[in-house]
């Protein structure tokens, strides 16, 4: 184990590397020569046998850290992402299977092109490297390209956007780590597929995986039919959201997704089939090797596969061969190859579970199992094998998802081995099928009520209260304090070397005054007063605002929404992880402006999930939003907004300073309600989508608003801020709610320069990300989440 902890040590010393460099600018020739002094001492030191090697090795692996991530980050000469803004033409093959979607008579096509060649009017042909995203909108009749396909498209080439806020999975540093840098939004007669030059190794893979789904499809139901080749090859394609929900509340939405479950699977039953026939030691572990290959191509080889095959060789290898106990130094070694080879990796989500998973597996299983042997067997392995995994990803989980799934327990006993037949029976009759149709036929026919069973099972344990609890997010000191005291408690740091060799161990007087004093302490810490704070959350084109009061209660002014895009809600995916990542799990307001889609669209899945106690509304004619809001939501008081109302939470103080009285029964931006926070010394103006006749009806009403920050009125298009407000709000700050690259042209830029004209400081959450001020009445400080 000594070989193992000096691996692991220089793990970590790798990781601090690495984000040291996250964090500041270094220059890669000083780096590279301190690597190369330090490879020398480290040498020498080895050489001459000194005790100080072992320091030195740990100083060479951290500069090395600092550098691999610095060097990362310098963008290649001929990088793809260097013509960003420009009008271009790029040449290259499509690299991945296409994702397709129909809408009416239109398909839209999203592609991930490996660019070749790019033709800019202003710099001429060019040869580059680098991959863009291009998607497309053409007829129904016009054939899409497949990998391999060498592709030519024109367009604006757009630099990366997400939706940048904390409690979120960041979709375009993920983009970035997958080596792509920019992307087109064409049109049909600005991109053409040709086919004459095809790479045959990725073709035959995606054509093989084409006719797979097909098989299945004539077998089976739609809906099982994805839903099996998501358990067999991993993707949600074609899944509806309702099952994907259900088995993310029982904690086994990874089924979904090929991981080093589906791999270990795979490759056990080649194993056991391999003792069956008498086959052991290097032929098996040959046979586990080429089975393992095989099915990650068929998995399409993402990296999240890779590094799940990978794993599954080392594991299941060095069983075959008889080396288990080796487990523990392929984990290390692995990892320290990846992060060295691919230093962004441990900021990558599917990185940081499979690793914490693995880990728990390999430190924690075989000990937690062995503190259950008085439980029958088949019920101590599931799980002492679920407690492990869950506990080495707790800090992840909190952080991503702010939830742990206490069903997955009961899932992992009763729906786990079901799937785990599924994936057996559905490789085996997919083989067979080459072979028979009708035995293949047959198999997936069982697959598919095997699939009804677990859908029913998945979607009884979703139902249950209290199936998952709230996590609060980890920072970086949590986890290291997490990763460490687990450490302790399962024997790996001995409590001398802690100081704690009886306080937790014992039941003696100063264990009880440590604890006790440890639990007042946490329970002080929760309970004090914080600054209260205002949240400005990036929704794109929409509007989102959190209030926080010093003692946590918490308001929502709007909830943005996409403009007819169903698939994707950003109630549920943008605005409720931010919620929960803040510690949000109950609302005492939800004030909508008016009822549009961009602010009032989330507002129906924050319902389902989070506890709403008042609703306040514009007096206007209710949107399809709100419509669906009130219909599919309860436990809730709805109040009719009118001026002049206050609501008081912990001192802070809401009011509403417009609220007008619409004769429409259709809604519109001028019964958009304004409403000003105060706290202390300072306060915030949210104006909605007010236009400047509404603007004008607040000053002639003589209301005090004055104001420290603004939220510039609907994101800043020229109808509204006028220079009369402006100068009556005299604010120090503004906030323009905003998507980036919107059609709009939002913001005005007559607005941005009246703006600066009265020297206000503007954030904006397309560049800016998530906007925090807080306040404890007297100090105002602002962070924004991109810090730019």
């Amino acid at each position: 184990m000594d070989n193992v902890k000096f691996i692991n040590s220089l793990v970590v010393t790798v990781v601090i590397g690495i984000l040291i460099a996250s964090k500041y600018t270094f220059s890669i020739n000083v780096l590279s020569f301190l690597v190369f002094l330090a490879a020398i001492c480290t040498s020498w030191a080895i050489y001459r046998k000194y005790k100080a090697a072992q320091l030195l090795i740990i100083l060479l692996f951290l500069i090395m850290g600092v550098l691999r991530f610095t060097h990362d980050q310098v963008p290649s000469p001929y990088e793809v992402g260097r013509y960003v803004g420009h009008e271009v033409t790029v040449y290259g093959r499509i690299d991945e299977s296409p994702q397709i979607y129909f809408a009416g008579d239109k398909i839209r096509t999203r592609y991930v092109v490996s660019s070749e060649k790019i033709l800019d009017g202003e710099k001429g042909t060019a040869f580059c490297v680098g991959k863009i995203v291009v998607n497309s909108s053409h007829d129904i009749k016009k054939p899409t390209g497949t990998i391999g396909d060498k592709i030519r498209v024109t367009g604006e080439l757009q630099a990366l956007h997400g939706f940048n806020n904390p409690g979120i999975l960041d979709s375009v540093a993920s983009l970035k780590r997958a080596g792509v840098s920019g992307r087109i939004t064409t049109s049909s007669g600005q991109i053409d597929i040709l086919t004459d030059d095809k790479s045959d190794w990725q073709e035959k893979i995606a054509m093989l995986r084409e006719k797979v789904i097909l098989f299945m499809k004539q077998v089976m139901p739609h809906e099982d039919a994805a839903i099996l080749f998501g358990i067999l090859f991993g993707g949600y394609k074609d899944i509806s959201q309702e099952v994907i929900s259900a088995f993310s509340t029982t904690g086994i939405v990874h089924i979904l997704s090929v991981s080093g479950t589906h791999i270990a699977l795979v490759a056990s039953v080649i194993l056991w089939l391999c003792n069956r026939i008498k086959l052991n030691g290097k032929f098996a572990a040959l046979i586990v090797f080429l089975a393992i290959l095989i099915y990650a191509a068929l998995a399409g080889f993402t990296p999240p596969v890779v590094r799940s095959a990978v794993m599954g060789i080392l594991a299941l290898g060095a069983v075959a061969l008889g080396r288990e106990k080796d487990s523990y130094q392929a984990l290390a070694l692995v990892s320290l190859v990846m992060i060295l080879f691919k230093p962004e990796l441990i900021f990558d989500i599917s990185f940081q579970l499979s690793f914490g998973a693995t880990g728990g597996l390999i430190y924690l299983f075989p000990k937690i199992y062995s503190r259950m042997s008085s439980l029958p067997q088949w019920l101590a392995g599931p799980f002492a094998l679920t407690a492990a995994a869950q506990l080495g990803v707790i800090p992840f989980i909190a952080w991503y998802f702010n939830a742990l799934s206490l069903s997955a327990f009961i899932a992992n006993l009763t729906i786990v081995p079901i799937i785990e037949l599924i994936v057996i029976l559905g490789l085996a009759g997919l083989l067979a099928g080459n072979i028979s149709v009708t035995i293949g036929k047959i198999a997936l026919v069982i697959c598919s009520l095997a699939i009804g069973l677990v859908l029913k099972l998945v979607k009884l344990l979703a139902a249950i209260p209290g199936g998952s609890i709230y996590l609060p997010s980890f920072n970086i000191l949590a986890g290291v304090f997490y990763y460490v005291f687990l450490a302790y408690l399962f024997g790996y740091i001995p409590a001398k070397s802690l100081g704690l060799v009886s306080l937790f161990r014992r039941w003696t007087l100063e264990g009880i005054i440590l604890i006790t004093a440890i639990c007042l302490s946490a329970l002080l810490y929760l309970n004090y007063p914080r600054p209260a704070s205002v949240h400005f959350i990036d929704v794109a084109q929409g509007d989102a605002t959190l209030v926080k009061t010093p003692h946590g209660r918490a308001i929502l002014i709007d909830t943005g929404g996409l403009a007819g895009q169903s698939s994707f809600d950003i109630g549920e995916k943008v605005v409720l992880p931010y919620l929960r990542h803040y510690g949000v799990q109950t609302l005492d307001y939800l004030i909508l402006t008016h009822g549009h889609q961009d602010h009032a669209g989330g507002a129906e899945a924050i319902a389902k999930k989070i506890s709403i106690k008042n609703i306040l509304l514009a007096r206007e004619g209710y949107s399809v939003s709100i419509q669906k809001l009130l219909k599919n939501s309860s436990g809730y008081t709805v109040i009719p907004a009118y001026t002049g109302q206050n609501i008081i939470l912990d001192g802070v103080f809401i009011e509403v300073i417009y609220a007008a009285d619409s004769q429409s029964k259709t809604v519109n931006n001028e019964a958009s309600n304004v409403i000003r926070i105060t706290y202390g010394q300072h306060s915030f103006l949210i104006t909605g989508d007010l236009e400047v006749s509404g603007e004008s009806v607040i000053l002639d009403s003589g209301s005090h608003i004055k104001s420290t920050v603004l939220k510039v009125g609907h994101h800043g298009a020229k109808t509204s801020t006028s220079p009369e407000f402006l100068h009556a709000v005299l604010p120090q700050y503004a906030v323009i709610s905003v998507g980036a690259n919107n059609r709009y042209g939002h913001p005005n830029k007559e607005v941005l320069q009246l703006l600066k004209d009265h020297e206000i400081e503007v954030y904006r959450t397309d560049k800016n990300g998530a906007i925090v001020f807080e306040t404890d009445g007297k100090i105002l400080s602002v962070d924004n989440y991109l810090n730019d």
